[in-house]
């Protein structure tokens, strides 16, 4: 069931180890200067501190959010980005402190499956019905109210999120070093159950997408829109329904469900675009592989999820023609 359509080189990933980590916490991490960065970042004797930063996988616009709130240290002093910092130099930035999110009430008895965790980060597998963020329909159940029970007082720093009804991996990282990195380079492989015989064994959906007028949240393909971009591959068909493994090289709402739904194709089970709900109440898609790196562990982790048991008995109902 394993598909890999995961881009390698993803960037937000180092490409040297000039920095050591000394300390990380909510607010503040600490760099020791043990080299510089290598010729991809810095062809110098010396480099910036600009330029350690960027070796340790920072975005530019990471560094400039950083530069212009002055976040940034060097042995306890105010150092400019361009000046040049030296081995055993010890870098500090200084996250800027958000408030505390009161409306991420606890709710410990969601017991959210996690998949995998450490000091950095933590991963649930998201069961169909629980959304990401709070709202007024589900003011103390989502996941935010499930982490802010395992975790009090923590910011709740998901690294991009999952509809309602859409189950799967759902990576929070559990500092603001980590989880800018993750944004940077985290991808997904989602599974999800057309209704119909797709034609294509593979292939990339480019159509853009555009909030239906009138609509709070349904999208459809229209030519003054966001570029919406989607590759897959087809694992298996009946002539009921057809399984494909989807990446996203875009990442719009409804991106999958608003562009099958265009080729006449809907998820099974998505009413909101077309899909039948006889078989499955929900839309059937599921985020089954993420991959990233741990900055402070310094590799890159692959999770994985099986399909869930709704997505599975649909297929089981279903006699597979290849």
């Amino acid at each position: 069931m394993s598909l890999t359509m995961l881009n390698q080189g993803a960037a937000g990933k180092p490409q040297s180890g000039s920095l050591q980590i000394r300390q990380i916490s909510d607010d503040k991490l600490i760099f020791k200067v043990t080299g510089t960065p290598g010729p991809e970042v810095c062809s110098r004797a010396s480099a910036s501190l600009e330029e350690h930063l960027a070796g340790q996988g920072f975005s530019d616009k990471l560094i400039k959010g950083l530069r212009l709130q002055n976040c940034v240290t060097v042995n306890g002093c105010f150092h400019r980005m361009i000046d040049a910092v030296a081995i055993g130099d010890e870098i500090a930035i200084h996250w800027p402190q958000a408030p505390p999110d009161k409306h991420l009430l606890p709710a410990a008895d969601l017991g959210v499956p996690i998949l995998h965790e450490d000091n950095s980060f933590i991963a649930f597998d998201k069961p169909p019905g629980l959304p990401i963020h709070p709202s007024a329909r589900h003011y103390r159940r989502s996941l935010g109210n499930y982490f802010a029970a395992l975790y009090p007082g923590q910011s709740f720093r998901p690294i991009g999120r999952l509809d309602k009804d859409t189950t799967g991996i759902c990576l929070v990282a559990k500092n603001p070093f980590c989880a800018a990195i993750a944004n940077q380079n985290i991808q997904k492989v989602y599974y999800a159950i057309l209704e119909g015989s797709l034609p294509q064994d593979k292939g990339t959906v480019d159509l853009p997408l555009l909030r239906l007028p009138g609509d709070t949240i349904k999208r459809q393909v229209e030519a003054g829109g966001q570029r919406a971009v989607t590759h897959f591959q087809v694992l298996s068909r009946s002539e009921a329904y057809t399984l494909i493994s989807a990446a996203l090289e875009t990442g719009r709402t409804h991106q999958i469900r608003a562009h099958f739904a265009h080729l006449g194709f809907p998820l099974a089970g998505d009413g909101l675009y077309g899909g039948g709900e006889t078989q499955i109440r929900r839309q059937a898609l599921h985020c089954g592989e993420v991959s990233f790196y741990d900055p402070v562990k310094q590799q890159q982790i692959r999770l994985a999820s099986p399909l869930p048991k709704d997505m599975e008995q649909l297929l089981a109902a279903r006699e597979s023609i290849g």
